[in-house]
C-alpha cells in the first residue's frame, strides 16, 4: 500500500510538472491563535494605539506653534506696512470725525442761543406793543371823534363829493403814460403796465388805534435815531454806562436824513405819491404814500388783524419783504381777479384783456362790466433807504450803510428811466420791519384801457399838487372837507 501510495504520489507530480503546475508546498505547522477581546471578539493592541495617540498629539501641537508664529509674523508685517500710510489716515479721520461732532455740538449750541434771543425779543416785542397801545397817539386829523380810543378797526366809505375822495381818486386816474424805450420794453410787466388804466370805484379810510399806534411808534424809533437831540440825550447814554463808541456813534446819526443821498435822490426823482413830511423839513422820516396789491381775500388780514403785514411771505425780485410801489398800476399786476383767481394777463372775465393780450375767444362781458378789485394805499415810513438796480432774490435784510454801520430802513429799486441797466419798470420799495407802514385807503377800482390823450404829465401834476396841499392842511391842523 506504501509502494502504491508512493507511485500515485510521483505520477501526479510528473503529471503536473508537464502542465506547468508547482508541486503543492508541505503544509506549514499551525500558529497558536492570538488572544481577543471578550466582548467583541476583536484583537484590541492597548499599548500601540495609546504610542500613535501621543505621536499625533505632539505633531498637532507642533502643528499649531508653527501656526501661530505665522500668524504673529504676519501681524507684524502688515503693522510694519500699514503704520506709515493706512494707520495715519484712519487717525486723521477719527480726527475729522471729532472735529465735525464739535463743530455740530458749537452750531447747536448756537442755534439754541438765538432761538433763546429769539423768543426774547419776540415777547420784548409784544410787550413794547402793548405799551404803545396803552398810550395811543394822536389819529389824523381827518379821522373821526375819539377814533385813537377805539382798538376795534373801522372801514368809513369816503363820499365821492368830499375833498379825501377827489384828492385820491385823480391821483389814481390821472397817471402818465408809460415812456416806450428798448429798455423798458425788456421789463417784467410791460404791456400789463402800459395798457391798463385804473377806474375808482370807491374810497374806504381805514381807522385802526391799533395800527396806527405801531406804525407811530416806529416812526418815533426813526425819529430818535436820526433826529438832533440835545446834549442832555448824551448824558443820559453815558450815565446808563453805555460805551464812548456807542456815543460817537449816536452822535454821528444826529440829523442823518437831511444830509442823506436818499432825501437828494427823491428831489431830483420825485416819486408819484406826495411825501407827508414835507411840511417838517428838519425831521424828515422819507414817509410817503405807496400802494400794495394783493388777494381780495386776504385783505381783512392786513386791515384787522393786530401785526398787520408780514414781511417774511413777501416774495420778489428783492427777496423776503413787504412790496410797496408809487405807481398803482405796478401794484395792480400782482392783485388776482376776485371771481377766477387769475392774474389779470391771464383773466378773461372781461372782454378787456381779449382785446388787449388776445390770448382768449372774444369775451360776451363789456369792459366796464368787470370785477371790481381793491388795491391799498399805505402811508409808509422810508428812513435811510437804500437805492439798488438789480436784483437779489435772496435778499432778507437791507444790506449796511457804511457811513452809520447800521443796516438800512428800507430798500428802494430804481427804474430803467433813471438807469438804463435796471430791470424794473416801476420803482418799488420794500420793507423788512413790522409797523414801518400803515393802511391807510381801501380803494375799489375796475380796469379800464389806457387813454394815452388824458395820459398828460401836467394833469398828473396838479392832481400830485392837489395831494400834498391836502397832506400839509391835515398836517397843520386845518378842516380838511373830509367825509
Amino acid at each position: 500500500q506504501q509502494q502504491q501510495q508512493q507511485q500515485k504520489t510521483a505520477v501526479s507530480v510528473t503529471t503536473s510538472a508537464s502542465r506547468g503546475i508547482s508541486p503543492s508546498k508541505p503544509a506549514k505547522p499551525a500558529v497558536a491563535p492570538k488572544p481577543t477581546s471578550a466582548a467583541s471578539g476583536v484583537h484590541v493592541d492597548h499599548s500601540a494605539c495609546l504610542a500613535e495617540l501621543d505621536k499625533l498629539k505632539t505633531q498637532h501641537a507642533f502643528a499649531m506653534m508653527l501656526k501661530d508664529q505665522e500668524i504673529a509674523s504676519l501681524h507684524d508685517t502688515l503693522r510694519k506696512q500699514i503704520q506709515p500710510s493706512a494707520l495715519r489716515k484712519i487717525e486723521e479721520a477719527l480726527a475729522k470725525e471729532v472735529a465735525e461732532k464739535n463743530r455740530l455740538m458749537k452750531l447747536k449750541q448756537k442755534a439754541e442761543a438765538e432761538l433763546a434771543e429769539g423768543i426774547r425779543r419776540v415777547e420784548l416785542e409784544r410787550a413794547t406793543i402793548q405799551n404803545k397801545i396803552s398810550v395811543p397817539a394822536a389819529p389824523p386829523a381827518y379821522w373821526r371823534v375819539a377814533a385813537n380810543r377805539i382798538s376795534a378797526s373801522r372801514r368809513i366809505a369816503l363820499l365821492q363829493q368830499s375833498e379825501e375822495f377827489q384828492v385820491i381818486k385823480h391821483l389814481v386816474e390821472n397817471l402818465p403814460q408809460i415812456k416806450t424805450t428798448p429798455a423798458a420794453r425788456k421789463c417784467p410787466y410791460f404791456k400789463e403796465i402800459s395798457k391798463i388804466s385804473l377806474k375808482v370805484v370807491g374810497i374806504e379810510r381805514i381807522e385802526n388805534a391799533e395800527l396806527w399806534n405801531a406804525f407811530c411808534y416806529e416812526k418815533s424809533k426813526l425819529r430818535a435815531r436820526y433826529g438832533v437831540q440835545p446834549e442832555q440825550y448824551f448824558e443820559g447814554m453815558a450815565a446808563q454806562g453805555l460805551s464812548a463808541e456807542a456815543i460817537a456813534k449816536a452822535r454821528a446819526l444826529q440829523g442823518l436824513l437831511q444830509r442823506s443821498h436818499i432825501r437828494d435822490h427823491l428831489k431830483k426823482y420825485p416819486m408819484m405819491t406826495p411825501c407827508h413830511d414835507s411840511a417838517t423839513a428838519d425831521d424828515p422820516l422819507c414817509e410817503y404814500w405807496l400802494y400794495h396789491g394783493t388777494s381780495p381775500r386776504i385783505i381783512d388780514n392786513y386791515l384787522t388783524k393786530s401785526p398787520g403785514y408780514d414781511c417774511r411771505m413777501g416774495k420778489g425780485l428783492l427777496g423776503s419783504g413787504f412790496y410797496l410801489a408809487d405807481d398803482p398800476r405796478k401794484s395792480n399786476c400782482y392783485i388776482p381777479c376776485s371771481q377766477c383767481e387769475k392774474l389779470q394777463q391771464y383773466c378773461s372775465c372781461a372782454g378787456l384783456f381779449n382785446r388787449l393780450f388776445g390770448k382768449f375767444s372774444p369775451a360776451a362781458a363789456d369792459p366796464d362790466e368787470g370785477p371790481e378789485l381793491f388795491i391799498l394805499l399805505y402811508r409808509a415810513v422810508l428812513g435811510n433807504a437804500a437805492i439798488v438796480k438789480k436784483i437779489d432774490c435772496e435778499m432778507k435784510r437791507p444790506c449796511e450803510d457804511h457811513a452809520t454801520g447800521l443796516p438800512f430802513d428800507s430798500v428802494m429799486a430804481e427804474t430803467v428811466y433813471v438807469d438804463s441797466n435796471s430791470p424794473f419798470l416801476c420803482r418799488e420799495i420794500v420793507l423788512y420791519e413790522r409797523f414801518q407802514a400803515y393802511p391807510e385807503y381801501l380803494i375799489t377800482f375796475k380796469r379800464v384801457e389806457a387813454n394815452p390823450a388824458q395820459a398828460q404829465p401836467s394833469v398828473f401834476s396838479q392832481a400830485l399838487s392837489a395831494a400834498s396841499k391836502f397832506i400839509r392842511s391835515v398836517t397843520a391842523g386845518k378842516n380838511a372837507r373830509v367825509a
